[in-house]
């Protein structure tokens, strides 16, 4: 019975996220495009395969840091941290520090790492967040 209840949540969860994504490529907030570095004709099945291994690898690796950092977040914001902090000053209060502590994280995620992400992103992906992401000076 659990493991249907997680399925049906995950489909729900999948659903939720590709009408969104949709919803942004129909808004036209996302455009799809060849990569520039590769040619779009006369490649032969090898580079089509390691661009493909390649793209696999990468969405692996994506996956697991995404899983990773839920988990690490879930634990740590939802579950220890308001608990330790309830505990001295109440749970309203524990809610409202933890909730801090988390946005400064993410603050923190967003522009310390992005910056230095070693995967090449379009030029400009950080452009509509960047009055959010600058810090003072």
């Amino acid at each position: 019975m659990q493991i249907q209840k997680y399925l049906w949540g995950l489909i729900g969860g999948v659903l939720l996220v590709a009408s969104i994504q949709s919803l942004n490529a129909l808004l036209g907030c996302v455009s799809f495009s060849w990569p520039s570095g590769i040619p779009s004709s006369s490649l032969d099945a090898m580079t089509w395969l390691k661009m493909y291994v390649q793209m696999i690898m990468l969405a692996g690796r994506g996956i697991i840091t995404a899983t990773g950092i839920v988990l690490v977040e879930e634990l740590l914001f939802r579950s220890w941290l308001p608990e330790e902090i309830e505990a001295d000053v109440g749970y309203h209060q524990a809610i409202i520090i933890s909730g801090l502590a988390f946005s400064l994280f993410q603050r923190y995620i967003i522009y310390y790492h992005l910056e230095n992400i070693k995967v090449p992103l379009p030029s400009g992906i950080l452009s509509p967040y960047s009055s959010l992401l600058a810090l003072p000076p």
